[in-house]
């Protein structure tokens, strides 16, 4: 009888054992199951974060071309005020030279007849008038008459451009 209770107490031992290892391999499911859906939930944001970042980068680019850009129009700016001063500086002296003239000039006679200056040496009384530069809205009319792609979005620059003028 020691044996059949010895078999009766081995076999349960066994089930037990059996229950157990489905409960662990269960466990291990569930454990795997949780760790899949962190691992697909840390992936998603890893996406995410690169999405970002490249974003950002691109941003950055923009950005960076933008103050190239603006640095740019700042040293034609720069050039252009220095430039004009000398231009404004020599039409200074010119005017100088002229005030000068008149004022040696015989102060009874009136200024217009006092002045006499050799038709070589006199600045002309009016600069050949230069052609008046279109407006912006001229160039985009034209633009649009031409047929020209893209002008809606162009500045006066780039319509100049696209219409061939300088």
């Amino acid at each position: 009888m020691a044996k059949k209770k010895l078999e009766k107490a081995a076999k349960k031992a066994i089930t037990a054992a059996r229950d157990a290892v489905d409960d662990a391999a269960k466990a291990v499911r569930k454990l795997d199951k949780k760790s899949k859906q962190r691992v697909r939930k840390l992936d998603a944001e890893v996406a995410a974060l690169t999405k970002d970042a490249a974003k950002s980068a691109k941003r950055i680019d923009r950005a960076s071309r933008k103050v190239e850009r603006a640095a740019a129009v700042a040293a034609s700016a720069q050039e252009l005020a220095l430039e004009s001063e000398e231009y404004t500086a020599a039409r200074i002296a010119e005017a100088a030279a002229l005030v000068a003239l008149a004022e040696s000039a015989d102060a009874k006679t009136d200024t217009a007849s006092a002045v006499e200056v050799e038709p070589d040496t006199a600045p002309s009384a009016a600069p050949a008038a230069a052609p008046a530069a279109p407006s912006f809205r001229e160039l985009r009319e034209e633009a649009k008459q031409r047929s020209v792609p893209g002008y809606s979005r162009m500045n006066k620059a780039a319509l100049l451009d696209a219409l061939g003028r300088d």
